[in-house]
């Protein structure tokens, strides 16, 4: 089958000749560019019934293009529901760890920090489920192991900076 020609234009767009280079100013060829040599497929094998052959076709075609849709239909649907579980837990724990915050047990960033890991320990348990009791109780258990740690932390601070103010006395 001959290769359709792309247009020639007739008359090249004015330049100064002194910038072309004469290799520029010869005419195009006009002959086409060879082609490559198509690869040697085995001849078909000629029969009563073509339609039939091309509606199979057709159909697995359609069929792949079925098939990845559906894929990607499921992917988004396990997405979408996999976010619906981690608002709920969100919501969950935010109604949990409310009355903590509001009573001045607990300050934003341990809000926060406490939020964060019951979320993810939530999302990713075993069963799936969202007991609003578990996650009172997770939360409750958070608070007070925060609790704990600024009570002895702020101990500890006290301490180290005693034992540094008496260093510099001995010496």
């Amino acid at each position: 089958a001959p290769v359709p020609l792309a247009p020639v234009p007739l008359a090249p767009a004015p330049l100064a000749p002194a910038l072309l280079a004469p290799a520029l100013l010869a005419p195009a060829p006009l002959a086409p560019a060879p082609l490559a040599p198509a690869p040697l497929a085995p001849a078909p094998v000629p029969t009563a019934n073509l339609a039939a052959e091309t509606q199979v076709v057709q159909m697995e075609g359609n069929f792949d293009i079925d098939n990845k849709s559906n894929e990607d239909k499921a992917q988004n649907e396990n997405y979408i529901k996999k976010l619906h579980v981690q608002e709920r837990a969100v919501e969950e724990a935010k109604l949990a760890l409310k009355p903590y915050y509001q009573s001045k047990e607990i300050t934003k960033e341990e809000y926060k920090e406490i939020l964060r890991k019951a979320v993810q320990k939530i999302c990713h348990s075993k069963s799936g489920e969202i007991n609003p009791v578990k996650v009172a109780n997770l939360v409750k258990g958070y608070v007070e192991k925060y609790k704990h740690i600024r009570k002895y932390k702020k101990g500890a601070e006290g301490e180290s900076s005693k034992e540094t103010e008496a260093k510099p006395e001995e010496s």
